[in-house]
């Protein structure tokens, strides 16, 4: 299923920069509103480079400050594009959380952004069985995946950025215990790393 889908036909737009700036990936929906043939052509490029240059100081200084730990939660921007001679300004809403590698160390920035009316999260739906009412769906991106009420809070946290110091002292339970549950979330989101959680999320339609 296209993540366009999943928030009712508004278009998502997803992306990672590394520590300069410089575009890692994009998905289609931004190689499209960039101007690009292909999400490939604009790996390398910065925000100076590509026609939202006129904003590119403001997007680099909340790049910054996200890789230095301040979280971007479905923010409201202005992006000002140039289409030839046209000037647009687009209100949209902004998300961004440091990109971590498997040793958990910032290498730079993960975000997206949608129109500032479209639907800012996909809301988990509990199972309609009762028998089964403690578990939540993430979403048809997912597939048959249902986490249990703990998996899916500190599913939540990781994706914001917490460590599991961090999560352990929110839910009032031990460090081992968490990692426990995190290990329970990696097998069933198919992941090997920690950080890998907060990319998958936002693949199948997670906008935090």
């Amino acid at each position: 299923m296209n993540i366009a889908d999943l928030t009712l036909g508004k278009k998502i737009y997803i992306f990672a920069k590394g520590l300069n700036g410089e575009f890692l990936f994009c998905n289609e929906n931004l190689a499209e509103f960039t101007g690009l043939d292909s999400p490939s052509q604009a790996i390398g490029k910065t925000d100076h480079e590509l026609l939202w240059r006129a904003t590119a100081e403001a997007c680099r200084e909340s790049d910054i400050l996200t890789m230095r730990g301040k979280q971007f939660c479905n923010i409201p921007e202005k992006l000002v594009r140039f289409d030839g001679q046209k000037k647009i300004e687009h209100e949209i809403v902004m998300s961004k959380f440091q990109l971590l590698n498997k040793d958990n160390h910032c290498i730079g920035v993960l975000g997206s952004f949608v129109d500032n009316d479209a639907n800012l999260l996909i809301k988990p739906k509990t199972h309609k069985s009762s028998k089964i009412s403690s578990r939540i769906f993430l979403g048809n991106g997912f597939g048959d995946i249902y986490l249990t009420r703990v998996e899916y809070v500190i599913f939540r946290q990781i994706i914001l950025g917490m460590s599991s110091k961090q999560i352990a002292i929110n839910l009032s339970i031990s460090p081992r215990t968490v990692e426990s549950h995190i290990e329970n979330l990696k097998g069933k989101l198919d992941c090997k790393y920690k950080s890998e959680i907060p990319i998958i999320a936002i693949q199948n339609g997670w906008i935090f």
